[in-house]
């Protein structure tokens, strides 16, 4: 029945995250080397949050007795300092377990005289990890994790010889290492961000530019908090006196750009698809103010979006994490006043998706991609139907030339000219 629980927890978890941007299924190597069945999911949650489930289960007795038959199962919460799947995290654990040991040599000295007893029970108990994932490709990982914190184990002592007669029982406080792992790891949907030679690059800019914006956030910091202690009154930008006699005439105009992102990250890429241009139009915009004393921006919008894969939730907050980002780039490089901003994170842009199938006149089977997109709830399995739709040929178009379109900030700047 256990066993039985196990395997439907799995699969639940499994079928769940199958169609999402980010899922990883992996085994531990380390427990691999000790005969132990084991699997693990991790569901990728937001940027930089992610759940993972582990369960393991050791079944056999070998000769002398020896044996080291158990199952547990290891719930983690874990905190990504860049991103999940990538570099650094911090973990919070939980774990159960039923275990029948005898003459195997456990460490941490957790249960001495297991060379003449044998001992049963169950024991539960929870910790804190740390680990780091190595990226060997679009899909494959290498992760390390070890974990330490509080187990308590209920256990009866057995004669080992005939594994029959009880001769004791008790309890069992434990603190130390509650978790080492080496896992070997495949990213559902890791090979999206390879699909071209543009995106490999990205991934190489994306690392360096981390490092250049943990750089530039401690100098403007730095800058900040010097500024704060010299301004004694704050002053508005572009403030005139006005002759209330005489009416001002103005023209109200709008300048409009296009921020792109590598799918399933939030960062803003310079170098990225035609970035460079756009952030550049913005920066002479928005400059604009402070040259010209007849221009006023009136308000900022941002609006965010994602393309279709994975979970509405979850591209749902890729979408306002973009948004937040583009925010900050205009912050960090005071390229604006941010009080007349408005942001909006809009997901799944399903409406510029179908925008792009009308205008392409190279895609297959168009038409009954469009019926489904029109006819299936995006909730009722939408975007499954489109997976395996033809063998999944228009989908995989789809995602090489139009996805990449749909991951976006749009930037409505609206401004005033005084003639």
């Amino acid at each position: 029945m256990k066993r039985l629980f196990i395997l439907l927890l799995f699969v639940g978890m499994l079928y769940q995250g199958i169609y999402s941007q980010h899922v990883g299924i992996k085994s531990n190597l380390l427990y691999d080397a000790t005969t132990t069945l084991n699997l693990g999911v991790e569901y990728r949650l937001s940027s930089r949050w992610s759940l993972d489930f582990s369960g393991n289960y050791n079944p056999w007795s070998f000769s002398a007795n020896k044996k080291w038959k158990h199952w547990l199962i290891q719930p983690e919460l874990r905190y990504w300092k860049n991103e999940v799947f990538r570099g650094n995290f911090f973990a919070v654990h939980a774990l159960g377990t039923q275990f029948n040991v005898s003459n195997v040599h456990l460490p941490f000295g957790i249960y001495e005289g297991l060379q003449s007893n044998r001992y049963q029970g169950w024991a539960v108990g929870a910790g804190l990890g740390y680990g780091y994932a190595w990226n060997l490709n679009c899909n494959w990982n290498i992760e390390a994790e070890v974990g330490v914190g509080y187990v308590y184990a209920d256990y009866k002592r057995y004669l080992c010889t005939k594994c029959g007669q009880q001769t004791g029982a008790g309890a069992k406080h434990y603190l130390g290492p509650t978790k080492l792992a080496v896992n070997l790891v495949y990213v559902i949907g890791g090979r999206e961000r390879c699909s071209s030679k543009k995106s490999r690059e990205a991934e190489m800019l994306y690392d360096q530019q981390l490092d250049k914006e943990a750089e530039e956030r401690d100098r403007k910091k730095a800058e900040e908090q010097e500024k704060s202690r010299l301004m004694t009154e704050p002053t508005l930008p572009n403030e005139v006196a006005i002759d209330k006699s005489v009416k001002s005439i103005t023209e109200n105009k709008n300048g409009e750009f296009r921020i792109h992102f590598i799918v399933g990250r939030t960062l803003v890429l310079k170098d990225f698809e035609d970035n460079a241009t756009e952030l550049n139009k913005l920066k002479q915009l928005l400059d604009e103010p402070t040259k010209n004393s007849k221009v006023t921006i009136t308000r900022i919008r941002l609006d965010g979006y994602s393309s279709i894969e994975g979970t509405v939730i979850l591209n749902k907050q890729l979408a306002q994490d973009r948004v937040e980002k583009v925010r900050e780039y205009i912050r960090q490089n005071e390229l604006a006043q941010l009080s007349n901003c408005i942001i909006t994170a809009h997901g799944e842009d399903w409406e510029g998706l179908v925008s792009l199938i009308k205008q392409d006149t190279n895609m297959a089977h168009a038409s009954k991609v469009l019926r489904i997109i029109e006819q299936t709830d995006i909730m009722k399995g939408r975007e499954k139907q489109l997976m395996e739709l033809a063998a999944g040929v228009p989908y995989r178009y789809m995602a090489e030339h139009m996805f990449p379109q749909l991951r976006r900030v749009e930037c409505l700047i609206e401004y005033q000219i005084e003639k």
